[in-house]
């Protein structure tokens, strides 16, 4: 896919494997802002030392759907997605996998331009709806998806993710 020009100085193009180490360390500086509160200190560190090899891994894939927002050149952000990976959704479904934005350049839009062009992307494959999962007790983020039109789907599911019993909510936008 050709790159997306948006305001704001703002360029969406795919990721490369010349990427990695910037979008890791955006990757990383946004985890721990979203997750340090309700995720233990072990499990944020241990989940930020993978990210860099995890990166390289993911980016030297010829099917990786991930895609860069460049901010004045560098790697502010990051939105990978694509087929819905829940069986029980259905195949109108795109999902969105991860959407991160560095600390330092969230709200102001950026993660609005990333989420719109995944559901653009996902309108050309002829998808009629998008669906994603975060934590519950990531409120900012939920704040977020609500006000770009996902509503919660279902109750959740609980899950032993990163050493604690998290509850992961589903949201679904029609397109």
């Amino acid at each position: 896919m050709p790159a997306a020009r948006t305001n704001m100085n703002i360029t969406i193009r795919p990721a490369t494997i010349d990427d990695a180490p910037a979008l890791a360390q955006a990757h990383i500086r946004s985890w721990r802002a979203s997750h340090e509160r309700y995720v233990p200190a072990k499990a944020v560190e241990k989940f930020c030392d993978t990210r860099p090899q995890r990166w390289q891994k993911i980016l030297s894939r010829a099917d990786h759907t991930t895609h860069v927002a460049l901010l004045e050149g560098r790697i502010a952000g990051h939105i990978s997605f694509g087929p819905c990976r829940g069986k029980d959704l259905g195949e109108r479904y795109w999902q969105i996998y991860s959407l991160y934005l560095d600390p330092d350049v969230q709200r102001h839009g950026i993660g609005r331009q990333l989420a719109a062009f995944a559901e653009t992307q996902a309108r050309k494959q002829g998808k009629a709806a998008m669906t994603l999962q975060t934590f519950g007790k990531n409120k900012p983020a939920r704040r977020f998806y609500e006000a770009c039109g996902y509503v919660r789907y279902g109750r959740g599911k609980l899950r032993n993710d990163y050493g604690r019993r998290l509850r992961v909510l589903r949201y679904v936008k029609e397109l």
